[in-house]
């Protein structure tokens, strides 16, 4: 009698697929560096497999004769506004002060502040795209719209640093006479992710403040922002004389302990605003979205309307960024001096300056 013989055949789900054979490369790189198989054992692959690594090396080819044919865009110029609608001047020939007086002497609106509303009003764009099924729904129209209301009126410094490039010290000396004349409040924001100053307009300050206006502890907290407008910080004696409690205030995100300190006896605490996390998040996710579509070009620069592509591809811009305006992002890296911005034959360009 001939023996038992035993017939095997491939179920369905052992078919081969681009995750599966990746999977198997990373499992077999990882037993290669713990030793089990030499690092110099060639690879053999079935004629099935063969065709799908045939075909990833491929791409890889393609990718690579890409990235080497990639031509440094041509600078024309330095001298473009990364916000195309403001055209403003910050300068005044006595200083600051002769500055402030020129506007505040007058129905003029001051360049600042008319930066800072033109920044808050370009953060989101209001254009939803269509509701549609493989879209946007109604339901995701909804919480990024609901995200957005819980995100505070904040303008990042930097900024303003990219409205007025060639003035940033007249612009820190324009925001303390705003701040000492009860106009804005500038915020240190001491996150671990995150160190950098903001300034948010007095009167929306105070709307936040007001939302909390059946809280008795923060009514008293009120009413010294109402009798301090240029208060940036508050002290043990302030909380004595307001009667207001300083741990509450810090539990609802009113105050942050100073730089340095940890102790809740520290004399000095800086204002803050509730709500402050999910917008540096939103700062922080999307700043790191631009530096590696950048980086992973070969002269770490790229076309703006490159970029507006990547941000807008399969509605990334809003289920990962809530609307977010791409230009609101790059004002800021280019006021902190991570990137910079230049016109060239086709648009304007950005580049990865190392700082």
């Amino acid at each position: 009698m001939a023996p038992n013989t035993m017939k095997l055949t491939a179920s369905k789900s052992s078919k081969l697929s681009h995750r599966s054979l990746i999977e198997s490369q990373l499992k077999k790189t990882k037993l290669q560096n713990q030793g089990y198989i030499d690092k110099k054992q060639p690879e053999y692959y079935l004629p099935s497999e063969q065709a799908i690594v045939n075909e990833i090396n491929q791409e890889k080819l393609l990718k690579k004769e890409e990235f080497d044919k990639q031509q440094k865009l041509q600078v024309l110029n330095y001298d473009c506004r990364i916000f195309d609608n403001l055209d403003l001047e910050l300068e005044a020939d006595g200083g600051v002060d002769d500055y402030l007086a020129e506007y505040y002497g007058s129905k003029r609106e001051d360049p600042l502040i008319t930066a800072i509303d033109q920044i808050q009003l370009s953060q989101f764009d209001n254009n939803y795209p269509p509701i549609a099924k493989g879209g946007l729904t109604k339901k995701s129209k909804l919480e990024i719209e609901t995200k957005r209301e819980a995100y505070p009126r904040l303008v990042l410094v930097n900024q303003l640093y990219s409205v007025f490039p060639s003035n940033p010290t007249f612009v820190d000396q324009a925001i303390q006479k705003l701040v000492d004349t009860g106009k804005i409040k500038q915020l240190r924001i001491n996150h671990k992710d995150f160190h950098d100053n903001v300034v948010i307009k007095n009167e929306d300050y105070m709307t936040i403040v007001e939302t909390f206006s059946d809280d008795g502890n923060v009514s008293n907290f009120s009413k010294f922002l109402t009798e301090n407008r240029s208060a940036n910080n508050v002290t043990l004696k302030d909380s004595e004389k307001y009667g207001f409690r300083i741990d509450d205030l810090i539990s609802k995100g009113f105050l942050n302990i100073s730089t340095g300190k940890s102790t809740i006896n520290t004399e000095n605490y800086y204002l803050s605003v509730p709500n402050i996390g999910g917008f540096l998040k939103l700062i922080q996710e999307s700043k790191k979205f631009v530096f590696k579509v950048i980086g992973t070009t070969k002269w770490k620069e790229a076309l703006e309307s490159k970029l507006e592509e990547r941000w807008n591809y399969k509605n990334r811009k809003w289920y990962y960024f809530k609307g977010l305006n791409l230009k609101w992002v790059l004002s800021y890296c280019a006021g902190a001096g991570t990137l910079e911005v230049f016109n060239t034959p086709v648009g304007k360009g950005w580049k990865i300056t190392g700082k």
